[in-house]
């Protein structure tokens, strides 16, 4: 996404300064656009709150609390130009490959679920699958609430 007088601020993490820091004894504010909270998926929130609060860190050369940047600060033409050119970069490709080797897996195991859930008007109300002590109950419409990422909460472990 190209920042400039387009880009949407989904969070920031700042000191907190003067009667907050005095009275409320914070050290850190975390703002949420509200707006955009709204339209972000479970997965998307804990994501964002995640990344805002590893803005709250201790600086690695002074030993104290502070406001962290991020690890990587690069415009994607500039890596689609000339690759992963700084050791930053480079380090940064690597947790993505990694993240890439996961998610097409995933992506299988939710299909599978969602195609496992019994479809409205088949006649069957409920499929049970168990592994490992555990036990998941899929119901009619659940295969939808799967593929949309809302995932199924049923679940009892077995005695």
């Amino acid at each position: 996404m190209r920042r400039g007088a387009t880009h949407v601020s989904l969070g920031k993490m700042k000191r907190a300064a003067g009667l907050l820091l005095y009275l409320g004894e914070r050290d850190f504010v975390m703002l949420v656009n509200w707006t955009t909270w709204g339209a972000l998926e479970v997965p998307q929130r804990i994501a964002l709150i995640d990344h805002e609060l590893c803005h709250a860190g201790v600086d690695a050369e002074t030993g104290k609390w502070g406001l962290l940047h991020h690890d990587v600060e690069e415009f994607g033409d500039v890596v689609r130009r000339w690759g992963l050119w700084l050791p930053d970069l480079k380090e940064f490709g690597t947790v993505i490959r990694a993240q890439l080797e996961i998610f097409p897996s995933t992506e299988k195991l939710v299909g599978a679920l969602a195609a496992l859930a019994p479809k409205p008007g088949s006649g069957i109300d409920s499929v049970t699958i168990s592994a490992g002590g555990e036990e998941v109950t899929l119901q009619q419409g659940d295969g939808e609430r799967i593929r949309h990422g809302m995932g199924v909460v049923r679940g009892e472990k077995k005695s």
